[in-house]
């Protein structure tokens, strides 16, 4: 089950009433590979009505996801990555 009802998989094969639920992460993950995480959490907030602390969930999640699968595409490294963020 993954949290919060977020689905770290993209849009593809889903009904509608899962679309709108899913994020489009095509997008938002330029914002996680470029360090931006407070206009990633805005812009969750924004499109999918997410609370703060879901909003983070998704994001720490998606975050996991895209570090072990292309964490070539990441500009700091993992060991960098979360200073200065306090949630």
């Amino acid at each position: 089950m993954e949290p919060c009802g977020v689905s770290l998989r993209s849009n593809n094969d889903t009904t509608m009433d899962e679309a709108e639920q899913i994020p489009d992460w095509g997008t938002l993950d330029e914002f996680i590979f470029a360090n931006r995480k407070l206009e990633l959490l805005q812009a969750l907030r924004e499109r999918h009505s997410y609370t703060l602390a879901d909003a983070i969930q998704a994001f720490s999640d998606r975050y996991a996801v895209l570090r072990a699968e292309q964490s070539n595409r990441f500009l700091v490294p993992d060991s960098d990555y979360w200073s200065g963020f306090y949630s």
